[in-house]
């Protein structure tokens, strides 16, 4: 039995078709990334102004000299460094307070305070 040229274009076709139809099917069976819904108190596309003030970088703590020092030259820069960190951790307890309610996080403040407390990790 022989086969017209133009059935055999029209079975390649028809091939052709069913083979890209078996290859559509296979991506639409791929897993899709599951999106984690958003709780119902929070829009997708809110947005949160913060003040540039909280969310600057960290000025960096000043070098010593390479000299010797005397006991009261110290505390000099200590006390450079102390107000660094004071100034920073304060910024950012303030960034995370602020954030938390724009965002409706529930954070442990007594566990945040602890962490902080001098009193606690000079034991």
């Amino acid at each position: 039995m022989k086969i017209k040229k133009s059935d055999l274009w029209l079975i390649l076709l028809a091939i052709g078709v069913v083979a890209l139809s078996f290859v559509l099917n296979g991506c639409a069976l791929t897993p899709k990334p599951v999106v984690p819904d958003l709780p119902a108190s929070v829009a997708p596309k809110q947005h949160v102004t913060v003040d540039e003030q909280l969310i600057a970088p960290c000025i960096p703590l000043p070098l010593l000299d390479m000299r010797p020092y005397s006991e009261s030259d110290t505390l000099d820069p200590v006390s450079a460094w102390a107000n660094a960190y004071t100034d920073c951790s304060g910024r950012f307890a303030r960034y995370v307070e602020i954030t938390s309610k724009l965002l409706n996080i529930n954070t442990n403040t007594a566990a945040q305070k602890g962490a902080t407390d001098p009193s606690a990790t000079s034991k």
